[in-house]
């Protein structure tokens, strides 16, 4: 990738902080702009021996697939690769930036894309995963929450940040069986960036838009809560009923670009991450009038929480319109609650990792970078593909 002269032009060498000539507005955009990658050149440059040298990001991601034909229905974790010095525009799988990771030799002097030699540091950087997986390696329990110390069952509550410094701690301490309980460690799994240098596994975790946004909040929280609400108030046959006409008003969306069509409207087999999507721009005004008010603007605060941190430029001022747009968010789905449809409330990892995107963006800049839809889109050729 390095090496790749299509790329010239479109990498990063050095950090920096990029700001609106207007006000000197921050901004948030391609991943070295970002604080974590100051902050890694910053330990770097202690030891005067790297002075000079390039820092590149190693951006590793997984993402659980399943292979029926010729396999026996087998499930494959492959971990994908990818470097932090890359522009967000070239982020993508069809441009060559994202590699299925194979054991690699690693050079201390790299041909880059401009044909200069340039002496290199490589570091583990951000860690794109769904939750599951940030479970396993970061060596958490199910239900808490791989980047803060926050209980599940207030995860709402928000905590302080989780670090491996106190993940050893609990379990040096701690009997396996309260570090489990009460801390959420499972002491039996040793995440694999302790034998790295400058890496934090509990901090890398990244954002995932397609996994805890569009597929999680979305498709298995928000809709499947209004059937339940429907359900809940009108009964099973009139659910049905007044699903059915949301189904017609979806099926009724004109030909537009940009626009997808939904002839059976929303109740398919298999959702995909494009499904999914689609769905999200004709969902609203499908459901008006068949639910309260305040759910319809539960489903508006977070389409627009998901447009913001969609954008391909963030600023402080982004930063801020998203704070009070999560706001608006939790204020409104309590709708849920009041209901009846989430009477145990909101405790849930999903909808508690919105609380980390504020952060997350001035640690690793715009999530559309740092997504598992660019894994996806290399299942097909790197692994389902004979």
């Amino acid at each position: 990738m390095l090496a790749n002269t299509e790329f010239d032009g479109e990498i990063n060498y050095v950090p920096y902080w990029d700001f609106l000539e207007q006000d000197e507005t921050r901004r948030y955009e391609n991943f070295m702009s970002r604080d974590w990658a100051w902050q890694q050149a910053d330990k770097i440059t202690k030891d005067v021996e790297t002075h000079g040298a390039t820092f590149v990001p190693i951006i590793l991601g997984s993402d659980k697939t399943m292979v029926l034909v010729a396999t026996g229905q087998n499930d494959y974790w492959p971990v994908y690769l990818s470097i932090g010095n890359m522009h967000n525009n070239v982020c993508h799988a069809h441009r060559g930036a994202v590699a299925l990771l194979p054991f690699l030799a690693i050079p201390k002097d790299v041909v880059m894309s401009d044909r200069h030699f340039q002496r290199v540091i490589f570091g583990i950087g951000p860690y794109i995963a769904d939750y599951p997986e940030q479970v396993l390696i970061s060596g958490i329990v199910q239900n808490w929450c791989g980047r803060c110390i926050a209980f599940p069952n207030n995860l709402d509550g928000g905590g302080a940040p989780h670090t491996s410094t106190l993940t050893w701690a609990l379990i040096e301490e701690l009997p396996i069986g309260t570090a489990w309980d009460e801390w959420g460690v499972d002491a039996s799994i040793l995440p694999f960036t302790d034998t790295f240098p400058r890496a934090d596994i509990c901090q890398l975790l990244a954002p995932d838009i397609l996994h805890q946004l569009v597929k999680g909040m979305f498709k298995d929280h928000l809709v499947e809560w209004v059937g339940k609400y429907l359900e809940q108030e009108h009964g099973k046959a009139g659910a049905k009923e007044r699903l059915a006409d949301i189904d017609r008003r979806i099926a009724a969306v004109p030909a537009f670009p940009g626009l997808q069509q939904f002839p059976d409207g929303h109740r398919f087999s298999q959702w995909t991450g494009d499904d999914s999507k689609a769905l999200m721009k004709v969902y609203l005004p499908a459901i008006k009038g068949h639910v309260p008010d305040d759910i319809v603007w539960t489903f508006r605060a977070f389409l627009e929480f998901c447009y913001i941190v969609r954008q391909n430029i963030i600023t402080d001022h982004t930063l801020q319109e998203l704070g009070d747009t999560l706001k608006r968010f939790h204020q409104y789905r309590e709708v849920f609650r009041e209901t009846g449809v989430r009477i145990n409330g909101f405790s849930l990892p999903r909808q508690h990792s919105l609380l980390h995107y504020e952060d997350l963006i001035r640690l690793f800049g715009a999530p559309n970078g740092l997504c598992t839809s660019i894994m996806e889109s290399k299942h097909i050729t790197v692994v389902k593909k004979p």
